[in-house]
């Protein structure tokens, strides 16, 4: 401090930059020294030794090099994050620090203004109370049009974090125009990605509640014409300035080429109108394809919402941007309008037109949809369009809009050609007029379309008249998912090229480097589609088709009249496993138990898929006895009973990464979705109690094992994450659980019986401490499960155990209050009434 007031511009300024850095890493232990600091900083701004205009002349240049003002700036920043919250309670210290960045705001050091931007961002984290907000959101504002980046980047921070608390209170504070201004601003900088989070945050705060703003504020940007004023220089003037001094004739050509159109007057100029740059219309198309997520994501649980509602009545002008963007010049935002139309038809499919109830709503839009996917089969497409075309074209059969196969007309055409051309039947490979594809995008556009038909097929279940267009081509179809799933798995499991032969250098073998990134551009095509395969294959392993099953076994399968697949009369239960079965069991497996990542098979919301589709897969006549023994020999642990165990871990995994605190690390316990809920009630449990109870485990491990689903039962019991959604689904399956455990009891089964009951009990006695907002559900739900508990396997407790008096007193304590008394009164009424009851 000592050295700040050095008059010699070297030394006070890294003086004053020490000082800094010192308070940004002292933290709190510098607060003793917060008040000198902050008077010696308001002695030094004012100094004639410490600023660039009043340095002497020997000093000046090294003042302009090393601003003094600019340290004292961010020594007083360092001040406001060492006091932090503690800026509402110090009157004296805040008033301080606001005259100083109030003085800061008075100079025209674009630096120094950066300074004190931060300062107020600060100030406006720490103390929102002591400021005025509009003027800090107008200052901002103000600041955005500078001319230096740094003090436009600073002001973009700071709406940053205003709008991340409250976007709607900043724009009701800022001068009109705000809007726009960060659009312009987006304009010139498309890459600015602080600005497009901005718009996201907003975006999600508002969107459900503005959704018909929302729109028309994307059809703005998307149709927002810019002015710009340009000089245009004489003739004579463009002739010196473009000729070039080159013996290139050709270049040459050009330029007097170009020089020759211009033909104005000196000093005139003219205005040219475009639109925006074409990232800026294709992130306003990514906000308008989060709002329809958003909307959809909203409509699920509760029917029809407001969000939904709005978004029905502006339906037209949706299809409207959509279109023209998918007619665009630029092939990302043809893909963005596709990708929204897909979204539509998911959510408004099966909607029907409120004015006219037999008709659906989006049928009156054919003509608009039909005419957006054309062009994407055009012979100036690309593959990425292509196969996202592919995609909505699936989706529009699925849906159900068009249910007569001969009104499906181009659509259906496209796909039925290119699954042809695809299949080997057809010399040349093309999807409509888009021919000459190099082969990765062969492999990209055959998965999409492969992987359309995989979904006709799964909806098929649910939309019969989807019978009729996928039937004729399963034969055709199924050889195609299968050599594709192998070929994933080949490409997914097999030892990479490049940890074969080392590393690779720039100047090594440059065939291995194309083949290692070869395989990873080949991986993302099939990442995409695996899973709708799996399911695909797996609906028709449901459907018991022979042919299905000769598949599997590598069995080419032969013409059938009119393509019509033979059905089997009853399920095949062989022996040994189909020849498929362990890449798809490999594959489903890998999905489950890997580490969520940029390298994973699936991500969380795919999980349920899988597990479903892993239901289908593992049945006898598809897994053979890789997976199910008839006979098991009690005495000794066979390498088939660890591959049973080997099933059950994969459950336990699932169970241990999404039910909190059942590892007991609760550091891992973060508060799951309502759909990992829904995935742990519905799924997860049903398959661990199946495999637990199953009469093949040999008695040396039976009783370990039921005294871990017991342990799983009771920390769901506890958990306050799962009372609303997950308990409800688990008392049942508890119930069966012990019901049948009782039927042949071991020897420990008692004892693990009364272990349940007093851990129960236990639950219950923290529930009834009310430290959580889930205690009251928990403590009704234990109740619950004791009773099921007492009246499931009564016979397992003496008349005299002090555990049932325990529970009866608790039950007591309930019937007394005021919460619980309808809850008990029920449990004691299904204890009083129970049609066998004991002497218990």
């Amino acid at each position: 401090m000592s050295l700040s007031a050095d008059p010699h511009p070297t030394v006070h300024f890294w003086a004053l930059e020490s000082l800094s850095r010192v308070a940004d890493s002292a933290g709190l232990t510098f607060s003793g020294y917060v008040s000198s600091t902050l008077g010696m900083l308001a002695q030094l701004y004012v100094l004639d030794s410490h600023n660039q205009e009043n340095a002497s002349f020997t000093s000046s240049n090294l003042e302009m090099d090393l601003p003094t003002v600019t340290a004292i700036a961010r020594c007083t920043d360092s001040v406001i994050n060492v006091l932090g919250p503690d800026l509402q309670d110090m009157a004296k210290a805040r008033d301080m620090i606001m005259t100083l960045v109030g003085q800061f705001q008075t100079e025209e050091d674009p630096l120094l203004l950066v300074e004190s931007l931060r300062c107020l961002e600060h100030l406006s984290l720490y103390a929102p109370g002591h400021m005025d907000f509009t003027t800090y959101v107008q200052r901002l504002q103000h600041e955005l049009g500078s001319g230096f980046q740094q003090v436009q980047n600073m002001a973009i921070d700071g709406l940053y974090n205003l709008m991340r608390r409250d976007a709607e209170e900043v724009i009701r504070a800022a001068n009109p125009g705000l809007e726009d201004q960060l659009w312009n601003v987006l304009d010139s900088n498309p890459d600015q990605d602080v600005l497009k989070n901005i718009v996201r945050n907003w975006l999600q705060q508002t969107g459900l509640l503005t959704t018909a703003e929302w729109i028309q504020r994307c059809h703005t940007v998307l149709t927002k014409i810019k002015s710009q004023i340009e000089p245009v220089v004489s003739t004579a003037q463009a002739k010196r300035i473009i000729v070039p001094d080159l013996q290139d004739e050709e270049v040459a050509g050009f330029a007097v080429a170009a020089g020759a159109t211009i033909d104005s007057t000196p000093g005139a100029s003219v205005c040219t109108q475009e639109l925006l740059r074409w990232q800026v219309r294709a992130f306003a198309m990514d906000c308008l394809s989060e709002l329809l997520s958003m909307v959809a994501k909203n409509s699920v649980p509760r029917g029809e919402s407001r969000a939904e509602a709005a978004l029905q009545q502006r339906i037209a002008d949706v299809v409207r941007i959509a279109f023209s963007a998918s007619t665009a010049s630029v092939v990302r935002l043809r893909i963005r309008g596709l990708g929204i139309i897909d979204q539509l038809l998911k959510i408004f499919g099966k909607v029907p037109d409120p004015d006219f109830a037999e008709a659906l709503l989006l049928e009156q839009y054919q003509a608009q949809i039909s005419s957006a996917l054309t062009p994407a089969f055009a012979a100036d497409s690309s593959p990425e369009l292509a196969a996202e075309a592919v995609n909505v074209c699936a989706t529009f059969i699925a849906t159900g809009i068009v249910t007569d196969v001969e009104r499906m007309g181009r659509i259906l055409k496209l796909l039925i050609s290119a699954l042809e051309s695809f299949s080997g039947a057809s010399e040349v490979v093309a999807i409509g007029d888009l021919k000459t594809l190099s082969p990765n995008a062969q492999v990209m556009v055959k998965m999409a379309v492969i992987s359309a038909w995989a979904e006709l097929q799964i909806a098929s279940l649910e939309q019969k008249y989807l019978v009729n267009v996928v039937q004729p081509y399963i034969t055709m179809l199924t050889p195609l998912w299968l050599s594709s799933l192998r070929e994933f798995a080949r490409l997914r499991f097999e030892p990479d090229i490049s940890t074969m032969s080392g590393t690779v250098s720039v100047s090594g073998n440059l065939d291995t480097m194309y083949a290692t990134l070869n395989r990873e551009t080949l991986l993302k095509f099939y990442q995409d589609s695996w899973l709708n395969l799996v399911d695909a294959i797996a609906s028709l392993i449901d459907e018991d088709s022979d042919f299905v099953f000769d598949a599997l076994d590598g069995i080419p399968e032969p013409p059938t009249p009119s393509g019509i697949a033979r059905q089997g009369s009853e399920i095949n239960y062989r022996d040994e496993p189909v020849a498929f079965f362990f890449v798809l069991f490999g594959l489903a497996f890998e999905a489950l138990v890997g580490r969520q990542g940029d390298d994973s098979l699936a991500t969380k919301e795919q999980t349920l898929e899988i597990l479903l589709a892993l239901k289908k897969i593992l049945r006898p006549s598809v897994s053979g006895h890789a997976i199910y023994q008839e006979v098991v020999d009690e005495e000794h642990l066979s390498e088939d009973i660890d591959q049973l165990f080997e099933l059950t871990r994969i459950i336990v995994l699932v169970l241990a990464g999404l039910v909190p605190n059942l590892t007991g690390n609760n550091s891992q316990g973060t508060t799951p979705n309502s759909f990992t809920m829904s995935l742990v009630a519905n799924v997860a449990l049903p398959q661990l109690v199946m495999n637990y109870a199953a009469e093949v485990f040999p008695y040396v491990i039976k009783t370990d094992l039921h005294a871990c689903i017991i342990h799983i039962f009771a920390t769901i019991l506890s958990s306050g994450v799962c009372q609303a959604s997950v308990v409800s689904h688990a008392l049942p399956i508890f119930k069966r659980f012990v019901t049948a455990v009782m039927r042949k009891p071991q020897t420990d089964t008692v004892s693990q019986v009364r272990g349940a009951l007093a851990r129960f009990l236990v639950i219950l006695r923290n529930a009834q401490k009310r430290e959580s907002e889930a205690a009251l559900p928990c403590e009704r739900n234990t109740l619950l499960a004791s009773t099921i508990l007492l009246t499931s396997v009564s016979s397992a407790f003496a008349p005299s155990d002090p555990l049932v008096g325990q529970f009866i007193d608790k039950l007591i304590e309930c019937l007394e209050s005021r919460m619980t008394t309808k809850t008990a009164a029920n449990c004691s009424r299904s204890l009083l009434l129970l049609p066998k009851g004991g002497p218990t």
